[in-house]
């Protein structure tokens, strides 16, 4: 694990590190971040944000995702490695303020190009992964639930096109991470 620090926003970080919650799912963390943040924000995009977070803290095993047996049900517990890591303030902007604009990322306390370049592409695949996911239970949904499957379909193209724009966000950062 590096020594550079993780950045979360300023409501993940009070619920995850200073109430140090754990053995949570999905809607218990996004509960908590709509109480902390404001009631009045959309649950969904509060789900999806919360589920970005959540899938970055996987994928840099802070966090692993455990299955209930019996049921669909997932919660994600911390690992050791998140009590050995750093964490970082981020800045709370439009991004992250659960806006559509899922290309943006949170502004780097550091103005040097390659640091905000790095956490662009950090949110892009984490925003990716979160896509494919999506896109994974809404082919499950469909054929649990056959009447469904119209609007269903419907849902899952128009994840498919966003992921193909991550995918194209991707591959410019790198591109532009190479060069710099």
């Amino acid at each position: 694990m590096s020594s550079k620090p993780i950045h979360l926003i300023p409501p993940l970080y009070e619920i995850l590190i200073e109430n140090q919650l754990d053995d949570f799912s999905v809607l218990e963390l996004r509960d908590r971040y709509l109480a902390l943040a404001s009631p009045t924000l959309d649950k969904v995009a509060a789900r999806r944000l919360v589920y970005r977070h959540i899938l970055r803290l996987v994928n840099k095993q802070l966090l692993r995702k455990i299955n209930i047996k019996g049921t669909k049900k997932k919660i994600y517990q911390k690992t050791d490695l998140f009590s050995k890591t750093s964490w970082e303030l981020a800045r709370e902007n439009n991004a992250t303020k659960l806006s559509e604009n899922h290309g943006s990322s949170y502004e780097s306390k550091s103005n040097s190009p390659k640091t905000v370049l790095q956490e662009r592409l950090e949110q892009c695949e984490s925003d990716f992964l979160a896509c494919l996911h999506e896109f994974e239970t809404y082919q499950g949904l469909s054929s649990e639930f056959p009447h469904l499957k119209k609007g269903l379909c419907d849902v899952r193209s128009k994840t498919k096109i966003q992921s193909s724009k991550l995918v194209g966000q991707i591959r410019a950062i790198k591109m532009a991470l190479a060069l710099s």
